[in-house]
């Protein structure tokens, strides 16, 4: 039988949707919404980030002595100095697949891969002798099960498991991304000594003297013991603030922030700039 159809619908999926708007007295806007909802649900359509709503947990030191480590959604109750958090999942070695409908890893719709570049200053008694290490971090993730390893591989191990010719674009974009900190460190080098600020951590200066180097820094990753001394200064000064922030991505005790911007020190000023601008017109 000819199907007859009403523009490029189906004229029984038209008699199927005013039947059922009449029924719920849903409008033909909120069934759009619905069923594009519905549709895409399950499918990812850039190989970027995954955002997820409850954090992960892993202990970075067994992250660095066994190379690799499996992440999980329960806080540990002990090694805390050493855990960090996951806040969202790179999965930037994904391909897009035809079949599936979605970006993922190998032709498995629940399966994603993702290498992400992690930046770690470590401060020393004096400016000039701050050290910059950069942890290449293999992400694998299983969001059926939402299992999630994370292993330190080295950068040339990454074209055994992708084409080159396929992640040309992730290899430059990492490049970039660990320039900016490579910079960086240039420049905490040459801070006078007597701007050296001791901190109840150690923290030298630069962290704060450059936060936005430091959010980009912690946009997948970050210390339990980091983050919680952030929400700890955000509860001291806003409680309302921090309780919103808090429940926003199930944190249990943590203000979770995995969208800071990461700029190279000479653009602060005018990002600054701009938003006293922005601010001044409103």
């Amino acid at each position: 039988m000819v199907k007859q159809r009403i523009g490029a619908i189906n004229s029984k999926l038209i008699e199927k949707s005013k039947r059922y708007k009449e029924l719920t007295g849903i409008s033909t806007v909120e069934l759009v919404e619905k069923l594009l909802t519905d549709f895409f649900k399950d499918i990812k359509l850039t190989n970027e980030y995954i955002d997820i709503n409850e954090i992960y947990y892993f202990n970075f030191k067994e992250l660095l002595n066994n190379k690799e480590v499996k992440a999980s959604k329960n806080k540990p109750s002990q090694d805390l100095k050493e855990t960090f958090i996951v806040k969202k999942i790179p999965n930037n070695l994904d391909e897009f697949d035809q079949t599936k409908n979605t970006f993922c890893y190998n032709g498995k719709s629940e399966k994603h891969l993702g290498i992400y570049s992690y930046n770690l200053f470590i401060s020393k008694l004096k400016f000039k002798d701050t050290e910059l290490v950069q942890y290449y971090i293999l992400f694998e993730y299983n969001e059926k099960t939402e299992e999630l390893d994370l292993k330190i591989i080295d950068l040339e191990d990454i074209t055994l498991l992708i084409d080159l010719n396929k992640i040309s674009k992730v290899l430059s974009d990492l490049n970039e991304f660990n320039n900016i900190f490579i910079k960086e460190l240039e420049r905490i080098k040459k801070m006078p000594e007597e701007k050296k600020l001791y901190l109840k951590y150690g923290k030298p200066l630069f962290e704060y003297d450059n936060p936005l180097v430091y959010l980009g820094s912690s946009n997948v990753i970050e210390s339990y013991r980091n983050a919680k001394k952030m929400a700890k200064e955000i509860n001291r000064v806003d409680s309302e603030m921090y309780d919103e922030l808090k429940g926003r991505y199930n944190s249990r005790d943590l203000v979770i922030f995995r969208d800071g911007k990461l700029v190279k020190h000479e653009e602060v000023n005018d990002i600054k700039q701009l938003e006293k601008k922005e601010s001044d017109e409103t």
